[in-house]
């Protein structure tokens, strides 16, 4: 997929086009499959279930030399044919543990290990040549580290398109020992590692569709100051945003790419008095008039909105959403009390072209905050891929419905939960564990995150 940025309302209108699309587009990153950790001084355990791991060169001590494993599959990423241009490994570097500099080098390795039983042991033979060497700096903190390997990516992508990385001190065994702490995919989606490729190539055209998306609006119908991040930038806060400069950008998009979804990924309420008139009354008739104005272009509007923690926040806010607007909430999750009775329908299913696409709505189970009116009609149950839970809702049950009844060709995960949780961890919201394929594609809101 693509991103692409443009200020609007809060922060951006997000373009996401699905890989199947015809598109130049030119980057992708790619997040890894396994990422591990191993130790020598332990060299038959397996440390691949952290959400960080180590690089360390020691000569002693209990832990000795500890070592970084990735690896990234290239399939789906990358179109047929594609020309690599450029790829780095980045990972994020949270924490360095001793005052002194540590040359690392990343090195091609062999495929044949999982995150989940590799050791220093039954590590993979990696390259004796490094694909490229950085100094990690005493004082590089919470900040991102890139290594080159485009040429090992070429060989690879030409293969069996499954790249493996060891990252490693350069000269191990040093002392006194030097330590740095990267975060795993465990951790978080954001701040996992990944493999960031530059090519030159096109997706085939057939069944491709454009999604527009936004999220965390919380009614600034009002242009407001904003500080837009920039790489090393000097704070400056810049008039940014409003409803009509919103409008204008999304209309003036709709109209280019006919062929598009529109959501929003939650929260549009509580945040500027205007949009927040009668609860969140300003922002819903600003999104009616919105939908109005895509609907006349020809075809339909805003295509689903989930609904966000701050949407639940008093039961004037929620049957505002639920009963006033013109266009799509959805939650499978607000439900009534005592059941797992959805109080919005949990999902909307739209036609993009030939293809049915089914849009499900998750609002984020961690976040319980409503008035007490809302308290005594509705909870917010959790949610989980599958369990034996009678108290959960199983995601896929509803992912199935929407592929064996509804006959979806695609569906859309719309969430209100940020980047993490999605793939990991017991309360997983999606996992490819056979039978029900897990949704294409996951929009999510929650975190005000801008993106690149």
């Amino acid at each position: 997929m693509k991103s692409t940025i443009s200020n609007a309302m809060l922060i951006a209108v997000t373009a996401t086009t699905v890989s199947f699309l015809s598109v130049n587009a030119a980057v992708t990153d790619i997040g890894p499959s396994d990422d591990a950790q191993i130790v020598q001084g332990y060299p038959s355990s397996n440390y691949g279930t952290r959400d960080s791991m180590y690089i360390a060169s020691q000569a002693g001590g209990s832990y000795q030399n500890e070592r970084a494993l990735l690896k990234f599959d290239l399939e789906g990423h990358i179109p047929p044919g594609a020309t690599i241009t450029n790829a780095k490994l980045r990972m994020f570097c949270t924490r360095s543990d001793f005052d002194a500099d540590m040359p690392t080098s990343a090195h091609g390795a062999t495929d044949s290990w999982d995150e989940t039983s590799v050791t220093w042991n039954t590590q993979p033979a990696y390259n004796t040549t490094a694909e490229d060497e950085i100094v990690l700096a005493s004082d590089e903190e919470d900040l991102w580290l890139e290594w080159d390997v485009t040429s090992f990516v070429r060989a690879e992508y030409a293969g069996d398109r499954v790249v493996s990385l060891t990252v490693k001190p350069t000269v191990e065994g040093q002392d006194p020992y030097l330590t740095y702490i990267f975060y795993c995919r465990e951790y978080s989606l954001t701040l996992a590692p990944r493999l960031r490729v530059e090519y030159a190539g096109d997706w085939p055209t057939a069944g491709g569709f454009t999604i527009f998306h936004m999220n965390d609006m919380h009614s600034r119908l009002l242009p407001h100051e904003l500080d837009i991040p920039e790489p090393d930038d000097i704070p400056l806060f810049e008039r940014v945003g409003g409803a009509a400069h919103f409008a204008t950008q999304l209309l003036e998009l709709k109209e280019n790419n006919p062929y598009s979804l529109i959501l929003d990924a939650g929260d549009i309420s509580e945040g500027s008095p205007l949009g927040d008139l009668r609860g969140n009354g300003g922002m819903v008739d600003f999104y009616n008039l919105l939908d109005g104005k895509l609907k006349a272009l020809g075809g339909r509007g805003i295509d689903a909105c989930v609904v966000g923690n701050h949407d639940i926040r008093s039961l004037q806010m929620i049957n505002t959403m639920k009963d006033s607007a013109h266009f799509p909430c959805v939650s499978m999750n607000v439900c009534l009390n005592g059941t797992l009775s959805p109080y919005f329908a949990p999902y909307v299913t739209v036609t993009v072209g030939d293809t049915k696409v089914g849009i499900l709505g998750f609002t984020h189970d961690g976040y319980l905050e409503m008035d007490d009116a809302a308290d005594s009609l509705l909870d917010l149950a959790q949610c989980v891929w599958e369990d034996d839970n009678a108290a959960t809702i199983d995601v896929n049950d509803y992912v199935e419905e929407l592929r064996t009844i509804e006959d979806c060709d695609v569906v859309v995960l719309l969430s209100h939960m940020g980047h993490n949780r999605y793939c990991t961890g017991d309360d997983a919201l999606l996992r490819n564990s056979g039978g029900v394929l897990p949704p294409e594609i996951v929009v999510a809101g929650h975190w005000h995150s801008w993106t690149e």
